[in-house]
């Protein structure tokens, strides 16, 4: 798994520039934490989206539960936990059933994942489960371009 999971970075990575941001939403303080390291993490997928700001960044993910940070899709979709508009590779450093992204089919729904634009449809998320993510149109996952790759979907609408 672990060749896999570089061999999809190196293919995604467009040059030497490409870096990685961690993020990791079960540490006990943020201060000062930029995403540069797994010790630096950053504390939701908003604040790891904002980070990774070139096509071809990596964001990896800790084991956790993500239901904090919110996205504005700026049309009906809409929030989510975090929207893709550039070409990146997301994925989770521990397993699906241990790494989730957490939406919301109450009231104020949120969408997992949002990916618009036209790099976004190079992106991948792997490893994840999207659990509970809701709008009115009826896709909270909310992939709608690029790649999910061994992800769990459950609960969405």
């Amino acid at each position: 798994m672990k060749t896999s999971v570089l061999l999809l970075a190196a293919l995604l990575a467009s040059g030497a520039g490409a870096k990685t941001v961690y993020v990791n939403c079960q540490m006990d303080s943020y201060e000062g934490h930029d995403g540069s390291t797994p010790e630096l993490a950053v504390k939701t997928l908003v604040d790891g989206y904002n980070k990774a700001t070139s096509n071809g960044d990596s964001i990896e993910v800790a084991p956790g539960v993500y239901n904090e940070g919110l996205a504005n899709v700026n049309h009906w979709w809409g929030l989510s936990r975090i929207k893709l508009g550039r070409k990146l590779y997301i994925y989770a450093s521990g397993s699906a059933e241990e790494t989730i992204i957490e939406g919301s089919r109450g009231e104020d729904r949120v969408k997992c994942i949002m990916a618009e634009g036209p790099n976004a449809a190079q992106s991948i998320i792997k490893g994840f489960t999207l659990r509970n993510g809701g709008t009115a149109g009826g896709n909270g996952a909310g992939i709608l371009n690029g790649t999910a790759v061994d992800c769990v979907i459950t609960g969405c609408c």
